[in-house]
């Protein structure tokens, strides 16, 4: 059987997650972002700074790009 030539897409894991373990630490990090398979929410603040594609958020309801 042939490979896909199209990457499958990295889940976020919250167990897995330095963020998550870390709560009152300052976290920097670099990497490709996972698909986020439940909601979560945490403390911090999150900054996520594209430097090339997009990234959609979905919450409550409503959608951003």
């Amino acid at each position: 059987m042939s490979e896909s030539k199209t990457p499958s897409k990295r889940l976020w894991v919250a167990s897995k997650s330095q963020v998550e373990r870390v709560p009152n630490t300052l976290v920097v990090s670099y990497e490709q972002p996972g698909i986020m398979p439940v909601p979560h929410w945490h403390a911090q603040v999150e900054i996520n700074f594209m430097f090339r594609g997009a990234l959609e958020y979905r919450m409550r309801g409503h959608s951003w790009t």
